[in-house]
């Protein structure tokens, strides 16, 4: 018998491998609640009910606060994953104040679309654990605890995700400490703290969108399409740096978007505080300088671009060799003409879901890859109908593209949402020619770009291509929510 492991469901150490020889692993889950629920790849002994790999099961806790697993070894390795009892009323309470609040400080059509983006995120969070959809949280909160004990210097080696820059975990630090007097739940606490940072997207979001938007319908929609597009919401509850990262991303697009040069370049320099990926803001930025002062011939502002792209350049040159050497094998791709190039729409329909871990087209495919995973990140859905439904999700968002880039020629042609496009598609291009892998690091900066992208161009149609812009992203919604209160329903 091997002795068991500990582990507590709200703390991202949730996941346990049996990997060892003797015949039964035994795993203590502890709980301050009376249930948990949990998914298992193989049954545990005496465990009634248990479907290896299907739905959630509710596991009852006793009150003692432990409850012992044994699991037969098998020949694969056996999966554990514990996850909080949906609808916890610290939860609904605390979704309710947020909501109340976001009522109060927000106002038109802010106020709408923050309540909504809070309702389809908090939803979220109240059912599932930031780690259910990122592999990396357990190394998000050993930065932000060692931060607690050490400072605010780590050596990059501390941690897996200590090689990050300090703002975010700085800040979730102190709110860590604070939030830990009301209720030691750390992983949980900053799944909240990313739902607060995922509100505070929506003025910045309206804002950047009302100049270019008719009228206040159209405002809601594209605002909402920004704030409720799929990755906004997994992002939602994902305990992280990418959250805080998109504040400022948008805030960098809204001052580029009213030529406020210098609090965009500030807003890129916080940015870059956050998470290295953020070069692609400072390129922005300095493209768009490039661009506004063409005609007044100050060559300045030619070199603050090339400056921009250069350090782009560089920081994906010089990707951690490390945390390179460490991926996986299974991640490489092969960097064809046609794999870099090609699109395959019938993959990207058929195909559903996109991963980095196995080989697929769409993952090879670096276009279908790049759009794909602006919808789900690296991740699927197990519940009936998932794949159809996403594959309909698909068809929306390539209807969605044609009419943006219908629009873009006709009636806006907008520098900056275009420019931002591209440069996010370089930047993940740029990662995969020099590194051979898979684009999974770091394929979470593309959601703030491409959203607000094209929302802005959507914003500026005219004509049939208005209203053809209006029901696909309608549709585009719609079928994205759905897919979301399904999973829910039947996963959670």
């Amino acid at each position: 018998m091997v002795k068991g492991q500990r582990i507590a469901f709200w703390t991202p150490e949730n996941r346990f491998t049996t990997n060892e020889d003797p015949r039964t692993v035994t795993l203590v889950v502890t709980s301050h609640q009376t249930s948990v629920r949990a998914r298992v790849s193989a049954c545990p002994s005496g465990l009634a009910g248990c479907v290896p790999g299907g739905a959630a099961f509710t596991l009852p806790v006793p009150p003692s606060g432990e409850v012992e697993l044994r699991f037969p070894l098998s020949s694969q390795p056996t999966t554990l994953d514990v996850q909080r009892r949906p609808f916890h009323p610290l939860y609904l309470a605390f979704l309710g104040c947020l909501v109340a609040a976001l009522a109060l400080l927000f106002d038109g059509e802010a106020r709408v679309v923050a309540v909504a983006a809070a309702l389809t995120g908090g939803l979220y969070f109240s059912q599932t654990l930031g780690q259910s959809r990122g592999l990396d949280v357990s190394g998000h909160l050993a930065h932000v605890q060692k931060i607690a004990q050490d400072g605010i210097f780590v050596q990059a080696q501390s941690c897996w995700e200590c090689f990050h820059p300090p703002l975010y975990y700085l800040m979730a630090s102190a709110f860590l400490g604070f939030t830990t007097m009301l209720r030691p739940s750390g992983a949980t606490m900053l799944q909240g703290l990313a739902l607060l940072l995922h509100c505070l997207c929506v003025p910045l979001v309206v804002a950047a969108l009302r100049p270019l938007a008719r009228g206040r319908a159209e405002l809601l929609l594209y605002s909402a399409l920004v704030c409720l597009w799929p990755a906004a919401v997994l992002a939602s509850a994902r305990l992280g740096n990418d959250g805080l990262l998109n504040v400022f991303a948008f805030g960098v697009l809204l001052f580029l978007a009213r030529e406020q040069f210098l609090a965009a370049a500030l807003a890129a320099a916080a940015a870059l505080l956050v998470k290295d990926s953020a070069v692609v803001l400072v390129a922005l930025v300095g493209c768009m300088v490039v661009f506004s002062s063409r005609n007044r011939g100050r060559p300045l502002w030619v070199l603050a671009g090339g400056l921009g792209i250069a350090w782009l350049v560089r920081v994906l040159k010089h990707y951690d060799p490390a945390r390179m050497e460490a991926l996986s094998s299974d991640m490489r791709v092969s960097n064809t003409f046609v794999n870099v190039a090609g699109f395959d729409p019938w993959a990207f329909v058929n195909s559903a879901f996109v991963s980095p871990w196995t080989p697929e087209v769409n993952r090879d495919h670096l276009q279908n890859y790049f759009w794909k995973t602006s919808l789900f990140g690296e991740w699927s859905y197990h519940f009936s109908l998932s794949p159809q439904f996403a594959g309909l999700l698909s068809v929306g968002l390539l209807v969605l593209l044609l009419v943006a880039a219908v629009a873009w020629w006709r009636d806006g042609r907008a520098v900056l949402p275009a420019l931002s496009l591209f440069l996010a598609f370089a930047a993940i291009t740029g990662y995969r020619l020099i590194h051979n892998f898979a684009c999974n690091p770091d394929f979470r900066f593309v959601y703030p770009l491409v959203a607000l992208s094209l929302g802005m161009i959507l914003a500026q149609a005219r004509g049939w291509r208005g209203e053809a812009a209006r029901w696909v992203t309608v549709g585009f919604l719609g079928l994205s929510q759905v897919i979301f209160v399904l999973h829910w329903w039947f996963e959670a």
